[in-house]
């Protein structure tokens, strides 16, 4: 509902002035993270003031898997072609709901790996400088069977955030106030020779563009209210998962 128009260039307005402006009065407490314990552990709810729809609360975390190049998939013979993106799908260690399918900026973001952050046990990310409220939509619950959501995702490009402020995305870089990261090692073996293309986890000349993901509120949501995202995971199912109507 976000991907054309006036509509997403206010967004990624939004999502500028929370990177480059000025990340301290950003980190308005838009949302509360609750350890609620249980298989959901810990929620995000809307903190002390209504949130507006149409506004961007808070950033996915994780790292991008960049779709596989179209002169790949032009090569094609057929069959599936392996990438980056396809060995973390055959990595059963890892929880596949944590994995974000990118409908504009291609391939995936991966938050599993940001599950832990923010807790008393984990040093503090030497990642990512933002305050884990403002990278915290991997924590956002899929809604329980009769609930709607109330949040939805606006995936985009880093560069394109900044497209006049080339400057400014370095120091963004440098500040560390990105909370996504280029996947390091294969991003796809040519299909006609097997020749393996890999990222060195930066985007540089010849590499995929890093991608990110603003969590946008579809309707108003009032102080104290959990944060839902619908999952829309492919089936099979796990057994706690159940399809928004």
């Amino acid at each position: 509902m976000f991907r054309q128009g006036l509509r997403r260039r206010e967004l990624l307005r939004q999502i500028n002035s929370i990177i480059v402006c000025d990340v301290k009065s950003a980190n308005r407490k838009h949302v509360e993270i609750r350890d609620c314990g249980g298989p959901a552990g810990r929620r995000v709810y809307a903190a002390e003031e209504k949130l507006s729809e149409g506004t961007v609360v808070t950033f996915y975390p994780g790292t991008h898997y960049p779709a596989v190049p179209i002169w790949a998939t032009c090569m094609d013979s057929g069959g599936a072609i392996l990438s980056g993106l396809s060995e973390r799908l055959q990595d059963k260690t890892m929880d596949d709901s944590y994995l974000l399918t990118l409908i504009d900026a291609g391939g995936a973001i991966d938050g599993f790996p940001c599950k832990d952050r923010g807790k008393n046990d984990v040093e503090e990310d030497a990642f990512c400088s933002l305050p884990l409220s403002l990278m915290c939509g991997h924590l956002m619950n899929h809604p329980n069977p009769g609930e709607l959501a109330n949040m939805d995702v606006l995936d985009f490009l880093w560069h394109d955030i900044f497209l006049e402020q080339q400057s400014d995305y370095k120091e963004a870089v440098a500040a560390r106030r990105i909370p996504n990261a280029l996947s390091s090692g294969l991003w796809v073996i040519d299909p006609s020779n097997g020749e393996r293309h890999e990222t060195d986890g930066s985007s540089v000349a010849g590499s995929p563009a890093l991608a990110g993901v603003g969590m946008v509120t579809t309707r108003d949501v009032m102080p104290g209210e959990e944060l839902l995202l619908d999952y829309k995971l492919q089936s099979p199912h796990p057994p706690w998962y159940t399809p928004v109507s």
